[in-house]
């Protein structure tokens, strides 16, 4: 929304945190729907989830996410001189991602 007051020569835009929101779950809704339409893991789990048996399907979620991140930091301690910037990049990367989350 852009108020513009003719007396004064700001204009100011106004964000929705309600618009930000829906925008924000919706592209979350996209991703898991287009995901589960090219993975089978992806489909199992959503429709284990919806079938009634979440908490299980969450410790199974929450297990292999705890899995791939131990994973990955097994891979960037085994990594070589040659893949430090890469390793560097995925960092930061991250921090951005999770900044950029945050506001």
């Amino acid at each position: 929304m852009i108020d513009y007051s003719p007396r004064e020569t700001v204009v100011v835009a106004r964000r929705s945190r309600f618009a930000d929101g829906m925008m924000a779950a919706g592209s979350a809704t996209l991703l898991v729907a287009g995901l589960a339409a090219v993975d089978t893991r992806v489909r199992d789990f959503m429709t284990g989830f919806l079938r009634g048996d979440s908490l299980h399907s969450l410790a199974q979620g929450f297990e292999s996410s705890q899995r791939w991140a131990h994973s990955l930091m097994d891979t960037a301690g085994y990594s070589t001189v040659g893949y430090e910037p890469l390793v560097m990049f995925a960092i930061v990367g991250l921090v951005f991602l999770v900044l950029m989350m945050k506001s």
